[in-house]
């Protein structure tokens, strides 16, 4: 019982750790480097989703989906459970108020030549979200290649995808 006890206060005092700052506000979630601009380009496709690799998390595989808009803004590690992805082609829906309240789904991208610029917010210890930037290869229209990670995002159409309106980005 004592053992039980001691391991919930120190979960109890992790997890208030892992948020005081933000919630003390001693902290601020850290700024992106450039600003947004509207994709008017056709290097990347933007009338769906790009799917990663599948990944093992909370005892089911599923895939990470990054979701362009033209207006220079994207949802990132959208999660997508393996059935669904293959037997359903429409985007599932994740409701708006949770994505909406979320910054760490949330960034904006960039497209240079044949080179795709994404920054997002990332969770962090602090619980102040921090500023990731990733750069890739546009191999064509559907596909790119995150650089470093070699991760190859691939497109898929969907006629349905969330409404890129977020509480982080204007």
């Amino acid at each position: 019982m004592k053992k039980k006890l001691i391991i919930f206060i120190l979960c109890l005092f992790f997890t208030a750790a892992n948020y005081s700052c933000r919630l003390l506000g001693l902290c601020e979630p850290e700024k992106l480097s450039f600003a947004r601009i509207n994709f008017l380009g056709t290097q990347l496709k933007t009338q769906g989703y790009y799917y990663g690799d599948s990944i093992f998390s909370e005892g089911e595989y599923s895939v990470k989906v990054v979701l362009l808009y033209k207006n220079g803004i994207f949802l990132n590690n959208y999660p997508i459970k393996l059935s669904k992805f293959f037997f359903e082609p429409q985007l599932p829906i994740v409701s708006s108020e949770v994505l909406n309240n979320r910054q760490y789904h949330w960034g904006i991208f960039k497209i240079d030549n044949q080179k795709l610029t994404l920054e997002y917010w990332n969770p962090s210890f602090d619980g102040c979200p921090k500023v990731v930037k990733e750069e890739a290869d546009i191999l064509n229209d559907t596909t790119f290649v995150i650089k470093g990670k070699n991760k190859i995002y691939r497109f898929r159409a969907s006629l349905v995808k969330p409404d890129s309106t977020n509480n982080f980005i204007k």
